[in-house]
């Protein structure tokens, strides 16, 4: 039984800061931008990620590639 991996998405995630502890840690949260280009490279999506910090008024840290696939079983 033969298993395929077909990739159904691509999201963007960058982590803003949204606030502090009580220590005065920095508290981050993800922000998600779906519909990335699954071919896009890492170069471009960096790009566009820092494109985006620049638009947020809170600290930015880091970003991350969700990709999305889906498992399908090949008939025999």
């Amino acid at each position: 039984m033969a298993i395929t991996k077909l990739q159904t998405g691509c999201t963007l995630a960058i982590e803003v800061q949204k606030g502090e502890d009580k220590l005065g840690d920095p508290i981050y949260t993800k922000k998600n931008f779906s519909s990335v280009n699954p071919k896009r490279t890492p170069e471009e999506v960096f790009e566009v990620a820092e494109a985006f910090k620049k638009v947020f008024a809170d600290d930015c840290r880091n970003y991350f590639i969700i990709d999305t696939s889906k498992l399908m079983q090949e008939e025999d």
